[in-house]
């Protein structure tokens, strides 16, 4: 069983973004939804991605119209973008090189307000669990019949990245078990410039890193 690949997601500062590049981290996404006002501008994200090196930067849009284009073009050097399920990628705008994450929120009662099926086979399903906290007591299932739901979900898409409720050691375990393709482990505010608190996810790291 291999590892699964990492996606730092919600990056609001530098701090974050240092921190989960030395964890060798497959992609950093960073928060440009203009809905979100703690999101960061096209100039902070360039100017972050100037100290940090390794993984794959992503810019993370929400929605997408035609309109959008502009913030596309100021996004030309990024590895790729992350939208929601109900946002639209304008025609020949991204390069072939650039990936497009789909960020698929599941409902508090594990359904989804929208049919994969539509979507671009090679997109990159984005499921997150964790803004509803859609875990196996919200769902009223046993740990292994939540595992055989949450099969059935991914098995709609060939790439797919699970943001699930579970922190820590939990989190360590969810992953051996259910063998995920990827994950995504969130970035949050600073309690000062330069310095925040990283313990639930060390705790699962220092699980991780010893994975052979």
């Amino acid at each position: 069983m291999a590892k699964p690949l990492i996606k730092a997601g919600h990056l609001e500062n530098l701090t974050d973004a240092r921190y989960f590049a030395a964890r060798d981290v497959a992609w950093l996404g960073f928060d440009l939804d203009e809905n979100n006002e703690e999101a960061i501008s096209t100039l902070e994200l360039n100017a972050i991605k100037e100290w940090v090196e390794g993984p794959k930067i992503i810019a993370e849009v929400g929605f997408l119209n035609p309109a959008s284009k502009t913030l596309l073009d100021q996004l030309s050097e990024v590895d790729g973008i992350q939208l929601s399920g109900f946002g639209e990628v304008p025609e020949n705008i991204l390069h072939p090189s650039q990936v497009v994450i789909r960020e698929v929120v599941v409902q508090n009662d594990g359904t989804i307000p929208f049919d994969l099926t539509h979507f671009p086979e090679n997109e990159i399903l984005l499921f997150d669990l964790e803004k509803n906290h859609v875990n196996p007591d919200a769902l009223g299932l046993s740990v292994d019949d939540y595992y055989k739901w949450l099969r059935a979900l991914v098995k709609q898409t060939d790439q797919y990245i699970l943001d699930v409720p579970f922190i820590g050691e939990e989190l360590y375990q969810f992953v051996q078990a259910f063998d995920p393709m990827a994950i995504q482990l969130k970035g949050s505010e600073e309690e000062k410039i330069g310095f925040k608190s990283y313990d639930d996810i060390d705790a699962f790291f220092e699980y991780f890193e010893e994975w052979a």
